[in-house]
């Protein structure tokens, strides 16, 4: 079964996905067991390694595929400026600025 593991210090320190068999393509779905037991599906970023693990089995080393961003909506019409919002309702109103 596939697990998380951390790079090594010199691609980051960041999580990745320990792949037991052949590597898969990036953006694939893949399962990974995680310390409690339980089974995340994660998409695979990067290929970082693929070869012969040492227990003599073929594996990979992989990186997570971010996740896309869920931003929070300005509501109806609104637009952002520097940090600041306003909506079309008083756009044509000249004096607001």
């Amino acid at each position: 079964m596939n697990t998380y593991c951390k790079a090594p210090a010199y691609l980051g320190e960041a999580w990745g996905i320990r792949i037991d068999g052949a590597a898969p393509a990036p953006g694939q779905q893949v399962q990974v067991k995680k310390k409690d037991g339980t089974i995340k599906i994660e998409t695979v970023g990067l290929v970082l390694w693929q070869g012969v693990a040492k227990n003599g089995k073929p594996g990979a080393l992989c990186s997570i595929a971010p996740k896309p961003y869920k931003g929070r909506s300005g509501g109806r019409d609104s637009r952002s400026h520097g940090g600041y919002s306003y909506s079309d309702d008083h756009a044509d109103n000249d004096d607001a600025f």
